[in-house]
């Protein structure tokens, strides 16, 4: 397992980290931001689960998936952006992110996965690229706030209770 480190609200993924590892900074609400270096590929299950603090989060293109709640519960984290290396946004990977008001998702992304942002009730605006051809169960529930969205034609399936409670 990698060693991480907090240093004055930062945590700190040593270079040459390639997966930065399931539950690696889970409720250190005492991150503001976070620094991923260029060898990460993957951010792990719940990899900064309940990181309230998480502000901001520069995610490198080395980055191809968010796995399993990745930023879960990270009510801080006001935007972000996904790389054009992120081929899937794995479940729950921005549940309860609540402070989220705007996403962008790159070309690059194929897949948006079950609960990818529920419950994000500040969201207002998505816009979905071409690539996406699919969109997973309550991908959006609960984001009651949002008004403008656009689905390409490329989606070939909108699962159940996608944009459930999203009045």
């Amino acid at each position: 397992m990698a060693k991480y480190e907090i240093k004055d609200g930062v945590g700190i993924i040593p270079e040459g980290t390639i997966k930065i590892e399931e539950n690696a900074f889970e409720d250190c609400v005492e991150i503001t931001s976070a620094i991923i270096p260029n060898s990460v590929r993957e951010i792990g299950k719940y990899a900064f689960n309940g990181c309230t603090g998480l502000k901001s989060i520069f995610i490198p293109n080395s980055v191809t998936v968010f796995r399993f709640g990745a930023f879960n519960g990270c009510t801080g984290l006001t935007s972000i952006v996904i790389p054009d290396s992120v081929t899937e946004i794995g479940w729950e990977a921005f549940n309860g992110c609540t402070g989220l008001t705007s996403i962008v998702i790159p070309n690059s992304v194929t897949k948006i996965g079950t609960s990818a942002f529920y419950g994000c009730t500040g969201l207002t605006s998505i816009v979905i690229p071409d690539s996406v051809t699919e969109i997973g169960v309550n991908a959006f529930n609960g984001c009651k706030n949002l008004t403008n969205i656009v689905i390409p034609d490329s989606v070939t399936k909108v699962s159940s209770s996608t944009f459930l409670h999203c009045i």
